[in-house]
């Protein structure tokens, strides 16, 4: 060449085809490879991960540390009830209906309005009467162990010169000997009284000086002849309940013998049924409910803790959930800042997006490598919020314990591996869009970012 002019050309070598196109190689990111490369990124900008991992962790303890709260209410109620009442022995009674009052109403002297109302209370009692026969229905129930008997009705008891109205019933094993806190069960002759009642006979600051005194139990009723009558005993007190009530208990033939000596027929109006296990309490009811009289209609009412403990389970339940709900919000929060924080990484990590796509790398190891950042996060984030919960669960239990004599917060298994769980699907839900976003950067414009 002289002057711009080409005078002599020399080919040294045969012309690249154009026409045939190599295929682009791609090069695939290992998945050790996109961990190291998030955690270098992580550690260039570790204060805004810290704080982001932080806010989530304090999402993730509050989930656990409600769920734990709400299982160990739950049990914690349940035993305190199953504590004072046996909680396999249902109480049943005959469903009744109204005693007709036409003859109080056609009464036309005081003599005839009150023989009406004493055969009114008599018809009241007969209706309400719980046979041997039905006892043996009720004892024939699958998983009913045994039924018996029992009397309850209202009554005067007295102490010197203190009168007070209390509801008499007889020893059943509905009664718990550990609710008795003083003294024992009654035998022939005693009485087992609630501790409001010995309050009111000897005084609040030592009821427990009733032990042993004399309390006279009278109760109002109709004798055999259709004639009022007033029974009344003497009995001992053999021992004093927890519960704070005036309620008087003694032995059925105790009650008995104070109505055969005054005329007035034994009528005993509850059954006691006792079940194999807890586990059968519900089934045992629903069959009791089940029973048709000759009427066609239910004949017998119950009264368990079954029905308690479900309601009282469903309101914790309901309220554990709430609170968790709340807690929830913490971890939208949090997934929202780490969108933010991907956002942030994809726009700052532009340049080497752009080198990596021309090294080779596919648009799904781009996306990889801001959900392995993403998982980094989750997984961190669960193990600072399961320590958090931790120390929460120690320092509750150790402030609340001298009250209760019970572990307020109790965190499970499950709990912690549905924690960690939540923690790691909110932040890979929460790269979804960051990654995609990555993905598609183009190359040549992302290598002349700056």
């Amino acid at each position: 060449m002289d002057d711009g002019q080409i005078h002599d050309e020399l080919v040294i070598g045969a012309p690249f085809d154009v026409s045939i196109r190599q295929p682009t190689r791609y090069r695939t990111l290992g998945f050790r490879q996109m961990f190291r490369m998030s955690m270098q990124h992580m550690r260039r900008m570790w204060l805004r991960y810290l704080l982001i991992i932080f806010g989530s962790s304090i999402g993730i303890s509050s989930i656990v540390v409600m769920l734990g709260l709400g299982s160990v209410i739950q049990n914690y109620m349940n035993h305190q009830i199953t504590s004072q009442v046996n909680p396999t022995a249902v109480q049943v009674s005959k469903k009744t209906g109204k005693v007709s009052t036409a003859a109080r109403k056609k009464a036309t002297s005081a003599a005839a309005y009150k023989a009406a109302v004493n055969q009114e209370q008599v018809t009241a009692a007969k209706n309400a009467e719980v046979t041997t026969a039905n006892v043996k229905q009720l004892a024939a129930i699958k998983h009913v162990k045994s039924a018996k008997l029992g009397y309850y009705t209202s009554t005067q008891a007295s102490y010197k010169k203190t009168t007070v109205t209390a509801s008499l019933q007889t020893d059943n094993p509905t009664i718990l000997s550990k609710t008795i806190k003083d003294g024992s069960r009654p035998e022939n002759g005693q009485v087992l009284i609630g501790r409001k009642l010995a309050k009111k006979m000897v005084g609040k600051k030592n009821y427990q000086q009733a032990l042993n005194k004399k309390l006279t139990v009278k109760l109002a009723t109709v004798n055999r002849k259709n004639q009022s009558v007033t029974v009344s005993q003497t009995l001992t007190v053999s021992g004093i309940t927890g519960s704070d009530d005036t309620s008087v208990v003694v032995l059925p033939q105790t009650v008995k013998k104070m109505l055969t000596a005054k005329n007035v027929a034994y009528r005993p109006n509850f059954a006691i049924v006792q079940i194999d296990k807890l586990a059968n309490v519900k089934q045992v009811e629903h069959q009791i409910k089940a029973i048709k009289g000759t009427n066609k209609k239910q004949q017998y009412n119950y009264t368990g803790i079954g029905d308690l403990i479900d309601s009282l389970n469903t309101y914790i339940r309901l309220a554990t959930n709430v609170l968790t709900g709340v807690a929830g919000i913490a971890l939208l929060v949090s997934a929202i800042m780490i969108i933010v924080v991907l956002y942030v990484s994809v726009s700052e990590r532009t340049r080497e997006i752009g080198v990596l796509r021309a090294l080779g790398a596919r648009k799904r190891d781009i996306s990889h490598l801001f959900f392995a950042e993403a998982l980094i996060i989750g997984v961190l984030a669960a193990v600072m919020g399961l320590l958090f919960g931790e120390g929460w669960q120690f320092l509750g239990n150790m402030a609340i314990y001298s009250l209760i004599k019970y572990p307020i917060v109790r965190i499970s298994g499950a709990a912690m591996l549905g924690g960690i769980t939540v923690s790691v699907v909110i932040s890979l839900l929460a790269a979804l869009a960051p990654a995609h976003m990555a993905a598609r950067l183009d190359p040549v414009e992302s290598l002349s970012h700056e």
